[in-house]
């Protein structure tokens, strides 16, 4: 705990994350719509076991399509976590563009303020020199 919030947060290059956060805005949504119109999650058909399936003796044929089925499911969850992670990075892309917005906003904010501390303070050397 040596190194304050305050050390870690100036060590944020912000100029690059404040020039590059419309890119990854832009990269978010193109994932986000990729996803999207792709259908994946859930489009992997799982088979279902023949009546005929002995569950003791499984020739080749069997143990293939059993294998199939399963693979089948990882696919399907693979898909799914995929879809998940895509929503995941859409908001944290778009929230990110919200936090560059509010930076710029007090950026301005902090200009014009210090602007005005600076007409202030030489008004008033101005007053106290006369």
């Amino acid at each position: 705990m040596a190194i304050g919030w305050m050390t870690v947060l100036q060590n944020v290059p912000w100029t690059d994350v404040v020039r590059n956060a419309p890119k990854v805005a832009a990269g978010a949504k193109k994932l986000w719509q990729s996803a999207r119109a792709s259908g994946f999650a859930g489009a992997v058909p799982v088979a279902e076991p023949e009546a005929g399936d002995s569950p003791t003796v499984m020739d080749p044929l069997a143990q293939l399509q059993a294998q199939v089925r399963e693979l089948q499911v990882e696919v399907g969850d693979s898909a799914q976590r995929l879809q998940e992670s895509s929503e995941l990075i859409n908001t944290l892309a778009e929230q990110n563009s919200q936090l560059v917005a509010s930076v710029q906003a007090l950026n301005r904010r902090v200009a014009w303020l210090s602007a005005l501390a600076v007409l202030l303070g030489t008004a008033t050397a101005l007053l106290y020199c006369r």
